[in-house]
């Protein structure tokens, strides 16, 4: 990860657009990863406020950051090791987080603004179909 124009470590905002219990083909939740040592997670409606990871991410000085989203998880990888996985509250449970982010379609995703998140993007590659169950 490079640092920003400011020469500090950013945050990665990835943005997810899609299907929800309350919307469909718009705007739902963003994720956030700040890349500082120990870096932190955020979750839009479902983890405010920023919280550091349970575990430490590899060494390796090129870190890959994977976010997996499913009907009722997110997971979040750095090469390839799980650093945090959090199930999505039954809707009766936590309101925000349910409505905005459950649901089974992420139609597309855009990155936020920053140097952080242009260098995010010229690297993002969607995964492939055949990579996908290593990261169930």
């Amino acid at each position: 990860m490079e640092k920003d124009a400011t020469g500090q470590l950013a945050v990665i905002q990835l943005d997810l657009y899609g299907e929800s219990s309350m919307y469909d083909n718009q705007w739902i939740t963003w994720v956030g990863i700040d890349v500082q040592d120990p870096p932190f997670y955020l979750i839009g409606w479902c983890t405010d406020p920023w919280k550091p990871f349970p575990l430490s991410p590899p060494s390796d000085y090129q870190k890959i950051w994977t976010i997996f989203k499913t009907a009722t998880s997110f997971t979040i990888f750095c090469n390839e090791k799980k650093m945090f996985s959090f199930d999505i509250p039954p809707s009766s449970y936590e309101y925000s987080c349910n409505s905005f982010c459950g649901g089974n379609i992420t139609q597309r995703i855009a990155f936020g603004k920053g140097d952080a998140n242009r260098n995010a993007a010229l690297y993002y590659r969607a995964l492939p179909e055949n990579e996908r169950s290593k990261y169930m």
